[in-house]
């Protein structure tokens, strides 16, 4: 950094009675370039606690320092910024007992009139802190299994790739890792904003209404009864048992009508899709140039010429032949297919993000549900050192929470990170206070409440039959089939058997934030695909009506909501 350095001229910090003589001669405006050359955020606090005049400068310019600055050490700096104002809409309303409110990512964006001020930036540091943390356990080479089956840091890797352990980078240092950092966490800023975007759809059945009618209120009273009843569920299993009135009024509310039925999933899913459309459409103007897809088809068609009978089980691509040129694209009437290929991109990194970050959250101690195990290992719940927090909403859960991470992210690869929900009007336990229930609801499960209308919903999601994506993807779902007549694969949620399922391939794919062959390293067989090797051509459910609890858990997909029996995961 080239800066004025003034510590000589001044007996002491910012505690100072007189601001250093040195720096008072100094414009306003030559200090705030000074500033903009700091490389880090430690020279930023080193230099602005210098004396009181440098301090003043600051924070009298510090919207316009927090851009520039703010860009060189927050990877997808935009996206943090509307993850950070987004959460914040949702943990007011809910603090005031308040339905959160509609909310439009473009409102949010960063603007010259609009810059984040530094309340602003320092949520955005907890959150790029969160990140950070996140992407260590990411990059673990022996972080241990979290839920057996699933998702789990062990041959995360290429097998052509050996890190040096334990924690080892994704690509080669330079620009591939830029690249890759940059999608990294832009990804999971997608996914903090999905889930301040969507928390109001999903919270809405539960909170008071002038439209609902007599039925209707009672049915929400007694949902809210059920998730009160739950919490303070001491067994080791917990399960809502809705009865089928009550599944009947959450199916007016378009994001639990999880078949659609209604056809209403539009009005819910349209606008966060147009913006995330935008998001991808900027994205690929601004990134370095990317690998055709027939190219990846011909590098496929070469690599399975070669014989290497050591791997588990490739990537799909590389037993099958990809399709025609086009498949992927030739439904989008949405742009050109480079475009339409760089919004499949997105969406898998996105979906991808959302199913590794579940893994690294557990509740904290004494909270139980919200889709986590019930009780967490004990070496998860103890940090060794000081510790920070993020407020966040995370997608799936639609719910206010402050992650406790350690303040070394560093270390986060040997503790998972702990999930405290935000309780309202600052009750402890407002879960007991049958009073409170009459003007909001208590703080909501949300994953338990979609793991039963799941279970009863029709989908296919028996282990010997297909595997429907989890209620949350309906997002993703609806994106594919009404934007490019495409689906999930009909096995990629089959979780069953470890390493040698389409789930195994597509969670352990640190490579799908590279930006394909011309930025990753040589590598021996191909693992650098966009990532719609896992999509397939939409054909129609087929549904079938199934009585409440007409099948044990065994016979349940155990990537549903909710089940984490240790013997139904192999």
């Amino acid at each position: 950094m080239t800066s004025l350095t003034c510590t000589q001229h001044c007996s002491s910090p910012l505690s100072a009675t007189s601001s250093c003589p040195l720096v008072e001669s100094v414009t306003a405006e030559v200090l705030v370039c000074i500033f903009r050359q700091c490389d880090s955020l430690h020279e930023l606090w080193s230099l602005m606690l210098t004396c009181r005049r440098l301090h003043h400068v600051w924070v009298t310019n510090a919207p316009s320092n927090v851009c520039i600055l703010g860009r060189q050490v927050i990877p997808a700096f935009d996206l943090a910024l509307i993850a950070v104002r987004a959460t914040a809409l949702v943990h007011s309303s809910l603090d005031e007992g308040l339905l959160p409110p509609e909310i439009d990512p473009l409102d949010l964006a960063g603007t010259a009139d609009r810059r984040p001020d530094a309340t602003e930036f320092q949520e955005m540091l907890d959150l790029h802190h969160l990140v950070r943390c996140i992407e260590v356990r990411y990059c673990h080479v022996t972080l241990p299994e979290i839920y057996s089956g699933e998702i789990g840091g062990f041959e995360r890797w290429p097998k052509d790739r050996m890190p040096p352990p334990p924690i080892g980078t994704p690509e080669e240092p330079g620009e591939g890792m830029r690249v890759w950092r940059e999608r990294f966490h832009g990804a999971a800023y997608t996914t903090f904003i999905m889930g301040a975007v969507f928390c109001r759809a999903y919270q809405q059945p539960f909170f008071p209404s002038a439209d609902l009618s007599s039925a209707d209120e009672e049915s929400r009273r007694e949902l809210l009864d059920l998730l009160r009843k739950s919490a303070n569920d001491e067994s080791w299993r917990i399960q809502l048992g809705m009865q089928e009135r009550e599944r009947e009024y959450l199916r007016r509310f378009p994001i639990f009508d999880l078949n659609d039925e209604l056809g209403e999933h539009t009005s819910i899913f349209g606008p966060f899709i147009q913006w995330f459309f935008q998001l991808a459409l900027d994205q690929l103007r601004s990134d370095p140039s990317r690998t055709s897809r027939d190219l990846l088809r011909d590098e496929v068609k070469a690599v399975t010429r070669l014989e290497n009978p050591a791997q588990d089980l490739p990537l799909p691509g590389v037993y099958w032949d990809f399709p025609e040129t086009g498949l992927f694209t030739q439904w989008f009437t949405g742009g050109t297919d480079t475009e339409g290929e760089a919004i499949l991109w997105l969406a898998v990194q996105s979906v991808h993000m959302f199913e590794f970050i579940r893994t690294c959250i557990v509740n904290g101690e004494g909270i139980r549900g919200q889709g986590r195990r019930a009780v967490p290992e004990p070496w998860e719940l103890c940090f060794s050192g000081p510790t920070r927090t993020a407020r966040v909403v995370l997608f799936g859960i639609f719910a206010a929470e402050e992650i406790e991470m350690p303040r070394d992210y560093s270390s986060s690869a040997d503790h998972q990170l702990l999930a405290d929900p935000v309780q309202s009007h600052g009750l402890k336990k407002p879960f007991k206070r049958e009073k409170y229930l009459e003007a909001s609801p208590p703080i909501l499960d949300v994953p338990l409440v979609l793991l039963d209308l799941y279970q009863r919903s029709g989908m296919s999601n028996k282990n010997h039959n297909e595997h429907t994506p989890p209620p949350p993807l309906q997002l993703f779902n609806f994106m594919l089939k009404h934007h490019f007549n495409l689906q999930f694969h009909e096995k990629l949620f089959y979780t069953y058997i470890k390493n040698i399922s389409y789930y195994h391939a597509f969670s352990n794919r640190a490579s799908i934030f590279a930006n394909g062959p011309e930025h990753a390293p040589t590598r021996q067989y191909f693992d650098y695909t966009n990532g719609s090797e896992f999509l397939t051509e939409y054909r129609p459910p087929l549904l079938s009506w199934r009585a409440p609890y007409d099948y044990s858990p065994r016979q349940l997909n155990p990537r549903t909501w909710g089940i984490h029996d240790e013997w139904t995961h192999y």
